[in-house]
């Protein structure tokens, strides 16, 4: 069995789009207008914990709501939890 990792804030799915490929997600991004409005530009590096294909996949849609959010995205890195500093 594969280890499975259940995020503190999940990402909700919308049912309908269950079997389509790329699926449509609801993701929370209070915290990403907050930071737009007293911060204007925002940009960096996404860090991605990919340790589980699990947690990659529920990182996903984070990162691309944060990106159509107006987040500037200047690349993604894998980390993983036996990476140095």
């Amino acid at each position: 069995m594969l280890p499975v990792s259940y995020p503190v804030l999940a990402n909700q799915l919308v049912c309908s789009t269950r079997d389509q490929h790329p699926q449509t997600y609801f993701v929370k991004s209070g915290q990403v207008r907050y930071f737009l409005k007293h911060f204007k530009d925002l940009h960096g590096v996404y860090l991605i914990p990919s340790d589980l294909r699990s947690t990659v996949n529920a990182t996903t849609p984070l990162r691309e709501a944060n990106s159509s959010s107006g987040q500037v995205r200047r690349g993604d890195q894998d980390l993983g939890a036996g990476d140095s500093e």
